[in-house]
């Protein structure tokens, strides 16, 4: 749909696997991973970034937060580490980091700056 994040299946598996319960209005966490401190604060995590809201972002807003998201996955700042060790299937293996990357860097890289 128009609303959709990305057309790509494994990018999009990754992300409502690994993503959605804290930066998207879905909000269906399993309730071991509502044991998380961090998940406690999905709130704020909405709030910096909404995947429900992704197809309101402009494309500025969409560049910024892809820079954001590839640099946060190479980094493995995320997901959160409590948050993996409550929902280990939440953890991104090397493939999933790499194809989360290269989806976010592609998708940067076509959109304007300004």
């Amino acid at each position: 749909s128009a609303n959709a994040v990305t057309s790509d299946p494994a990018v999009k598996t990754v992300l409502v696997d690994s993503c959605y319960d804290c930066h998207s209005e879905r909000g269906d966490a399993p309730w071991n991973a509502r044991l998380a401190p961090s998940y406690w604060f999905a709130g704020s995590a909405r709030e910096k970034l909404d995947f429900s809201q992704w197809h309101t972002y402009s494309p500025q807003r969409r560049k910024r937060e892809l820079t954001a998201i590839a640099k946060v996955v190479k980094d493995r700042e995320m997901p959160p580490w409590d948050y993996k060790l409550f929902h280990p299937s939440a953890s991104l293996d090397a493939a999933q980091s790499q194809t989360v990357d290269q989806w976010a860097d592609k998708l940067a890289a076509a959109l304007p700056a300004h």
